[in-house]
């Protein structure tokens, strides 16, 4: 009996760390850095997860729970030419407008700034 107590105890405790990954939430700060200029859309899905609005150039992805938007802007050829980050609880402003200037897909300048505001 003892034996069977233990093993459901192992698929509950399983269960529960895979119930938990799979709950992450996407849309975080440390996986916004992670997208670059020149990524693919398919690449900047899996890293931030399924967009709220996709148009042709831009995607945005919103949490109204945490008041994070971020914002991937693409070049005619689908690659990545600018981001923004924007949290205002935390005071955060990541990125354009006005921040990255390209120059027919190409990144001419880069700029990033983080404004912290307490």
């Amino acid at each position: 009996m003892k034996r069977y107590v233990t093993l459901a105890s192992v698929g509950l405790v399983l269960l529960a760390v895979l119930v938990s990954v799979g709950c992450e939430k996407k849309l975080t700060y440390k996986r916004y850095t992670l997208v670059h200029m020149g990524q693919t859309p398919l690449g900047v899905e899996k890293t931030l997860g399924e967009p709220l609005i996709k148009m042709t150039d831009q995607w945005t992805w919103n949490d109204s729970e945490r008041s994070i938007t971020a914002h991937v802007w693409y070049n005619q050829e689908g690659k990545v030419i600018a981001k923004q980050w924007f949290d205002p609880k935390r005071g955060m402003v990541d990125g354009p407008p006005g921040g990255d200037a390209t120059k027919g897909g190409e990144v001419i300048q880069q700029k990033t700034r983080i404004m912290v505001v307490e």
